[in-house]
């Protein structure tokens, strides 16, 4: 089980993650975590939350997000909410680091996926192997997905690969990242 304080590094995108509120402590109403985005950081790729609404507010630094194909750089006191639906994508693109507090509503289980995530590419220093993500990325679909390619060739693709990577191991939930 993740816990307020939990401390997890992702040197894919190039940030600290620290979660702040959990799903259990707001009984599933929402999911509240820091994020340290290092400078120069690629963040996340563009993605839709299907179900959840996703806030951002700047404490330090800046942050640039790409929001329904419109740029944007928040800067320290700045807030923003990306409602559920809306594709986006977040980056730092300063060179100093950005500190950042987000909150998804309604948690879902984006607590389960982002530990399980953070670890697996904090233990290989890089993105997990295609079938591994597979896993992991396919039992999450529902909640949120990639903008690219289209959902229903994601929902084939990693449906088909989940199969194989789940055959030789591959877990989606994983409890020394977890719990």
């Amino acid at each position: 089980m993740v816990r307020p304080g939990q401390v997890m590094e992702n040197p894919v995108a190039g940030d600290q993650l620290i979660f702040t509120k959990t799903t259990r402590e707001t009984g599933g109403e929402s999911l509240e975590f820091e994020i340290f985005a290092w400078a120069g950081a690629s963040g996340t790729p563009e993605m839709v939350h299907t179900l959840q609404d996703e806030s951002f507010e700047v404490l330090s630094g800046s942050l640039d997000l790409l929001v329904a194909g419109h740029e944007r750089r928040l800067k320290a006191g700045e807030s923003l909410i990306v409602p559920k639906g809306t594709p986006h994508r977040w980056w730092n693109g300063s060179d100093e680091e950005a500190h950042v507090l987000i909150e998804l509503r309604p948690a879902l289980r984006m607590e389960e996926f982002l530990a399980n995530w953070y670890g697996l590419c904090n233990d290989k220093g890089s993105l997990p192997n295609p079938l591994q993500m597979a896993v992991l990325i396919n039992e999450h679909l529902n909640e949120g997905h990639l903008t690219k390619p289209p959902l229903f060739v994601q929902k084939v693709l990693f449906g088909a690969l989940a199969v194989v990577g789940r055959l030789l191991g591959y877990k989606a939930h994983y409890p020394k990242y977890s719990g």
